[in-house]
């Protein structure tokens, strides 16, 4: 998952994507410069698993790292804001949350008019941005690229996923052999484990 939010940070900050298709269309390319992330400030919301492999990922492009989580995590490198700070401050702001009724459509209009246009949004669950509000915001104002994965949980507007600065996956961040072989480990450790008594992994 992780490296997958990665690939969608890197895709919109160095266009692969939109100059992929235009390359394939025959089309030529436009003046379209990208972005560099050494320096930048990445924001991270939610520091789960994925949220702080996310930032390790991250670390060796030498950005600056500040994050929202409604617990403290006093994590090393990592500056703790809350969330109106992290997305008036990031030049890349990152959503690894998971949909929960507390979550849903956490980012709207209000939340997406603190950003700089010059901004990066990326997220790996659906749910968490509104994306008509987003389709909405989009039409009068900037953002540098947006990158979503597990859009197939919301209707996407069309006119959201036609514009070039924007990318969507369908649900597969997760999708990995290695993913597979780690699920089915841990389904095989859960079970030995409520065999022999001592139960994990409880909710």
């Amino acid at each position: 998952m992780a490296e997958h939010h990665l690939s969608l940070i890197l895709d919109c900050a160095k266009h692969i994507t939109s100059f992929n298709n235009i390359y394939k269309s025959g089309e030529s390319v436009p003046f379209n410069r990208g972005m560099e992330l050494c320096g930048k400030t990445v924001g991270i919301i939610g520091l789960g698993h994925i949220g702080r492999r996310l930032a390790e990922l991250l670390k060796s492009f030498n950005v600056n790292l500040i994050a929202y989580n409604r617990t403290p995590k006093n994590l090393k490198d990592i500056k703790e804001v809350d969330l109106l700070t992290l997305l008036k401050t990031a030049d890349i702001v990152c959503n690894t949350l998971r949909l929960t009724p507390q979550t849903k459509n956490l980012i709207g209009l209000k939340e997406l008019t603190l950003m700089k246009e010059t901004a990066i949004l990326t997220s790996t669950t659906g749910g968490i941005i509104d994306l008509d509000e987003l389709n909405e915001f989009l039409k009068s104002h900037k953002l540098f690229g947006v990158g979503l994965d597990d859009v197939d949980q919301q209707q996407v507007p069309k006119s959201l996923i036609v514009k070039d600065n924007v990318i969507c996956t369908y649900h597969r961040a997760y999708d990995t052999n290695e993913s597979e072989n780690n699920r089915i480990n841990l389904c095989i450790d859960n079970i030995e484990s409520f065999v022999n008594g001592k139960p994990i992994n409880c909710i």
